[in-house]
């Protein structure tokens, strides 16, 4: 660099200078600029290596989070199987835990209940791995560092989804009714100035609480997380889900009172109405209630495992009178697997929950174009039961509402993959 200073400046004092040395000093500079981006070249490609590698690593160990360990394993694991060879030393150090803050667009450290992983991959010199560069150490850099990150997280599972998109009060909680899901998301799609709305002593807990609009918590309503307002709607996670296929009535205007029987699938035309003291047992299968109401009235009774209902046509929606027992659980397999009660988009209408007796719901309900209305005395959900709630609204009062834990050890395979979170890349 030194010669090719008095270069310059011996061809700058000389006045009668020919044209040659100009060009020399010009081709000498020209060599040094394309020689510089010949080195600058290969550590773009190496960062290209690296960012690839990185974006491996941090996607294979967001899927083992929590585990920190087996998270950590499969980072390096996976950064040397991406790394194409490079020379990677990847430390402990070098891989983050923590929650992503959407705000701030950073991971927040936390390695108690982490949700989110930032991989960095270095090839730098105290490393041992640097880049070793060809023209540049004519200048005396004979190594670069060349470094690339990746962050990637679960996005958690929504548990209870109000959709629709203006009404107010579309989520509801009132009296002392209380919705426990302390680890998965509430979700209120409208964008009224009270689209939450809890009162007296409700209660809500979950992991998050969005709403797209505004709330309004009165009196002495407990609410944690503090809700997010204005923030995204969410896409219905069911919307691509396929109605079951019927065919004609198998029975039509069924009723029964003060019976014991078990019923078969099939499609129940005029509704299914479960008298009082009636106690029907449904077998495995798929039940349309097509044009009318699936009613159960007080001290009737209604159970059974691996069972769908499908509502269908005007009227066709729920009607669970005081003291109405109900034990159903959803199919564990098939097209419909998770889908415990499932409304045809096409009818809406009021689904009246009023059992004061404790039930046993375990799955999807799934109620798109209808309201949920549940004024009870026992949660409609057993504790921390694996369900999904979502509908056109929902309304919970007196000491009713629901349990739901989507953590447990059987919940993931009784529920349709789409309502529960993925790994995605946060930036």
């Amino acid at each position: 660099m030194r010669a090719l200073q008095r270069c310059f400046r011996s061809v700058i004092r000389d006045d009668h200078a020919s044209v040659t040395p100009i060009l020399a000093l010009v081709m000498i500079v020209a060599t040094a600029g394309g020689a510089l981006a010949v080195d600058l070249a290969r550590a773009y490609a190496f960062r290209q290596q690296l960012q690839i590698a990185a974006d491996a690593a941090v996607l294979a160990a967001a899927i083992n989070l929590p585990d920190l360990e087996a998270a950590r394993n499969a980072a390096k694991a996976y950064a040397a199987k991406n790394g194409d060879g490079l020379p990677l030393v990847v430390a402990d150090s070098d891989i983050e835990f923590g929650q992503w803050s959407p705000a701030a667009q950073k991971i927040v450290k936390d390695e108690l209940a982490p949700s989110a992983i930032r991989v960095t991959l270095r090839l730098a010199k105290d490393r041992g791995n640097a880049v070793s560069t060809i023209f540049a150490a004519v200048f005396g850099h004979e190594t670069m560092d060349v470094a690339a990150s990746a962050s990637a997280g679960k996005r958690g599972a929504t548990c209870v989804i109000a959709l629709d998109p203006t009404a107010a009060s579309a989520l509801s909680i009132t009296g002392t009714s209380s919705l426990d899901a302390p680890d998965c998301a509430v979700q209120v799609n409208s964008r009224a100035s009270n689209a939450l709305s809890i009162v007296g002593k409700g209660s809500l807990t979950a992991s998050s609480i969005c709403v797209a609009g505004d709330d309004s918590i009165t009196g002495a309503a407990h609410v944690s997380p503090e809700p997010t307002t204005y923030c995204p709607q969410q896409l219905d996670p069911l919307a691509a889900l396929a109605p079951p296929e019927f065919d004609a009535c198998d029975h039509t205007n069924k009723s029964f009172k003060k019976v014991t029987t078990t019923l078969s699938p099939g499609v129940y035309c005029g509704g299914l109405d479960v008298g009082t003291k009636s106690d029907i047992t449904l077998q495995p299968g798929v039940y349309v209630i097509k044009d009318g109401a699936f009613s159960i009235k007080s001290d009737g009774a209604v159970s059974g495992q691996e069972v769908m209902i499908y509502l269908t046509g005007p009227g066709a929606i729920l009607d669970f009178k005081a003291k109405s027992d109900v034990s159903l659980t959803a199919p564990s397999s098939g097209p419909h697997a998770g889908i415990l009660i499932f409304q045809d988009r096409n009818f809406g209408g009021t689904h009246s929950w009023k059992s004061k007796v404790p039930n046993e719901l375990h799955g999807t309900i799934y109620l798109p174009s209808g309201d949920l209305s549940s004024k009870s005395d026992n949660a409609m959900t057993p504790l921390d039961s694996c369900n999904v709630l979502i509908a056109n609204s929902i309304e919970f009062q007196a000491k009713g509402g629901a349990s739901i834990d989507l953590q447990g050890k059987d919940c993931k395979s009784r529920l349709p993959n789409a309502v529960f979170g993925t790994v995605v890349m946060l930036e």
